[in-house]
């Protein structure tokens, strides 16, 4: 029979047996708890959730965009936003996300919902560039979108919960060991106790417990010390796992920044290693080279990309080529390499590239094919005249230099400059428009090149204004074949949009260096040359006489003159009278301008007036006409009106209804007694505008007459047209009335047709009683000419037009 202490030996060894079993499976309990945690370190759920809830929204974002026309996003980057979610869904549905998955039904439709829609998409993915289609892929994964917030968050409280759950359980297998090792101690105390009580029995009984007891404490002190362990173990790996968190974060948020600020450069970006594999590109680069960034992958070596087969690749590999050449070339100097390449496409790239420290290469590419196109046009457009195509000013006067420094001392190479224009030009533009203006230019210039021989220059000077430098001239009389040849061609009828338009022009010619060695003085001369030429005839050529300089002067005088005789009231409104026929009563008066010069006396209305149509004072004279008559005017009976001649300009101008508007106002005259005469020229061009002012002016009660007809156009269309009251038959036709049957029966004509159309009919330059008999007989209503009386200034004190008879 065992003794009790026999018994209670054995009862404490088996107690420590097991305590010692116990503590060996608490270790491995904590060993695989933190296994647990660790491996929920490695693959963050709520890391994994979050992404694919953000990539959801970004690839809803990115579709939403290029179904809307975006030119941000392209159908590449939508692909590569899908390929991420994918990605992203398959990690989802991995086995280390199952227990998180499977942990509630909600998460688990989500996930297969996810999955189902996926695939669907992905079926429609080769045609998004529909946008029905893009919409339908946007009405599959919206749903998604609004709940894929709500699955990062629950991944987030699984991870959370998961995480204390451990720590928890850990803490438990903390106390419970610490029990263990506590039981272990007070066990191995017993057995001490015991082991002395029993020294006494037995030397061995108490040499094997002392044994005992010292592997018990070894045992307890291991225990202790790997307790201590765990726990740092498990502090460090708390504190791994939040550093991780938190540069898992700033890594993110520093790859944003990064790929936003390499893919919005307005530069493409190339960087290469020292082996010529690719380092780094962006979006931009791959634009460039019509690539996506899938195409050029990270560490794509430059063998890869040359031997690649896709005929897309080639230009890359030429780039490629270029920078590395470049770099290699320009290797002993310090600073970035500046190169241009020159694509097959015919685009121009301009490069910036620098080899770097490590061996490698980093480049920057622009397109400037259109910043180059445009300075080569404004190259071109400092030297050249953009509607011809002919020489400009500038590059005519360096070729009149050059042709004068080969002029040998033997006047050897002497040439001869020949300066036109277009008589009539400005009657083209004011009446047809600029555009029929320009075709006529562009006519004229084909013609004169027609003209020219290989070493001849023509250029355009401005407007209508031309010149060519004749090489090769031998004598006055190749000049004087040369410009007849040009004239005749320039006579030919210029047909502008479906129109023959009969024009001339006058040249005006030099012969250097017989006439100046200085280009600027050849063109003064030849200047004067020309306005001799159409101050005699329209249509003439005329050479640079010495006496020229005389002339030019006096119209230079005369220009001054005429901007002060405005302001220093030199200016004068003359009245011829305008006679019934049938009562022999002046009813109406037409008012006549007048230059008194203080030197010259009175200057005919003939040369003055188309000057001050040149310099751009037609418009301010013509106002003070208007108001000098309506104040006139307003002094006579109220039976007489006053005509007022309206220049081409005038009528072009806007303001002309204002100003008739403001000289009845200031001069109180009822507009009824104003009659607004315009010539046939003035109605030519701009049909729609010119009626419509003269609608207005109709409308006001103001009287319309439309003057010299026969002369201009003679379009009947005018008279159906436009609101006149009379017509004025031409001087020209009164002249030889009496003695050219053809004149008396167009003169009838043009009476019947006017009585017809409800209008009076006024015959100008009326000087003879047989000539006012005939127009009586013919049915005239009103007469002008010095018949009825000439000319005079109205003088307030003696009222000339109270008897109201001739």
């Amino acid at each position: 029979m065992m003794r009790p202490s026999g018994a209670i030996r054995f009862l404490l060894i088996g107690l420590v047996v097991v305590f010692f079993a116990l503590a060996i499976y608490v270790i491995v309990l904590i060993r695989e708890d933190q296994n647990e945690t660790q491996q929920l370190s490695n693959y963050n759920i709520a890391w994994i959730a979050s992404q694919a809830s953000v990539e959801i929204t970004r690839f809803e974002q990115r579709l939403t965009a290029f179904s809307a026309g975006s030119p941000d996003v392209d159908e590449n980057e939508v692909n590569l936003r899908f390929d991420i979610l994918v990605s992203r869904v398959s990690t989802l549905k991995s086995a280390v996300l199952q227990d998180f998955v499977n942990g509630d039904p909600e998460r688990r439709e989500f996930i297969d919902d996810l999955d189902t829609a996926v695939r669907k998409i992905d079926s429609l993915m080769p045609s998004i560039s529909d946008r029905k289609v893009a919409l339908q892929i946007i009405a599959l994964i919206d749903p998604l979108d609004r709940r894929a917030p709500k699955l990062a968050s629950a991944a987030y409280t699984f991870t959370s919960d998961t995480l204390i759950e451990h720590q928890l359980r850990l803490q438990s297998l903390q106390f419970l060991f610490i029990d263990l090792v506590t039981g272990l101690i007070a066990c191995g105390l017993g057995l001490i106790a015991l082991l002395v009580y029993q020294n006494r029995l037995a030397n061995k009984t108490s040499q094997a417990l002392e044994v005992l007891t010292t592997d018990l404490r070894v045992s307890s002190n291991e225990l202790i010390k790997a307790q201590g362990d765990l726990e740092a173990r498990n502090t460090d790996l708390r504190i791994q796992n939040e550093t991780l968190l938190i540069r898992d974060i700033q890594l993110r948020t520093q790859n944003d920044r990064f790929d936003a600020a390499l893919n919005n450069m307005s530069h493409g970006l190339l960087m290469l290693d020292s082996a010529g594999r690719l380092d780094v590109c962006n979006t931009r680069f791959c634009q460039i080279l019509g690539l996506t960034l899938n195409d050029l992958p990270f560490g794509l070596s430059f063998v890869e990309l040359r031997d690649n087969p896709n005929s897309k690749f080639a230009e890359a590999v030429r780039v490629f080529q270029a920078v590395m050449r470049a770099t290699s070339e320009h290797a002993s100097e310090a600073g970035a390499t500046r190169f241009l390449h020159h694509c097959e496409d015919g685009r121009t790239l301009l490069s910036l590239c620098e080899k770097m420290p490590n061996g490698g290469w980093i480049a920057t590419f622009e397109d400037v094919t259109e910043r180059r196109r445009v300075e080569a046009r404004l190259e071109y457009m400092a030297r050249f005249d953009v509607l011809t195509d002919l020489p400009n000013r500038a590059t005519f006067i360096e070729a009149l230099q050059e042709a004068l420094e080969e002029v040998g001392e033997d006047n050897s190479g002497q040439f001869g400059l020949l300066w036109l224009d277009l008589n009539s030009f400005k009657a083209v533009n004011d009446n047809l428009g600029h555009d029929a203006g320009d075709k006529v230019l562009q006519i004229m210039a084909d013609r004169l090149r027609s003209c020219a021989k290989q070493h001849d220059i023509v250029s355009r000077f401005g407007g209508d204004e031309f010149a060519i430098l004749r090489r090769g001239v031998r004598n006055v009389g190749d000049m004087e074949a040369f410009a007849q040849r040009v004239m005749d061609a320039l006579g030919k009828p210029f047909i502008v949009h479906g129109r023959e338009m009969p024009l001339s022009s006058s040249i005006g010619m030099t012969i250097a260096p017989m006439d100046g060695n200085d280009p600027q003085q050849l063109l003064k001369n030849a200047d004067l040359a020309l306005y001799r030429a159409k101050a005699h005839r329209q249509g003439m050529y005329c050479f640079y006489e010495p006496k020229m300089d005389d002339h030019e002067e006096m119209r230079l005088e005369m220009e001054l003159d005429l901007r002060q005789a405005l302001p220093k009231d030199q200016l004068e409104v003359f009245y011829q009278p305008i006679a019934e026929i049938a009562s022999g009563k002046i009813i109406s008066v037409e008012a006549l301008l007048r230059w008194r010069h203080p030197v010259r006396g009175y200057i005919s209305p003939a040369v003055f007036i188309p000057l001050a149509e040149e310099i751009g004072l037609i418009t301010a004279i013509g106002e003070w006409v208007l108001r000098r008559a309506c104040v006139d005017a307003a002094q006579w009976p109220k039976t007489m009106s006053v005509s007022v001649n309206v220049s081409t300009i005038q009528l072009r101008d806007n303001s002309i209804t204002a100003a008739v508007e403001s000289a009845l106002s200031c001069s109180g005259l009822e507009p009824s007694r104003l009659i607004l005469e315009l010539t046939e020229s003035a109605l030519v061009g701009d049909n729609e505008g010119t009626f419509t002012i003269l609608t207005k002016l109709k409308q006001s009660g103001i009287g319309l007459a439309l003057d010299d007809f026969g002369t201009g156009y003679s379009s009947l269309s005018y008279l159906r047209k436009f609101p006149f009251d009379k017509v004025k038959i031409d001087k020209s036709f009164i002249d030889e009335l009496t003695g050219n049957a053809d004149n008396l029966a167009i003169v009838e004509a043009i009476i019947r047709l006017c009585g017809i159309l409800k209008m009076g009919t006024t015959a100008e330059g009326v000087e003879t009683q047989d000539q006012l008999d005939l127009l009586k007989s013919i049915g005239c209503e009103l007469v002008q000419g010095y018949l009825i009386g000439k000319p005079q200034p109205f003088n307030p004190g003696v009222d000339a037009w109270s008897l109201n008879e001739r």
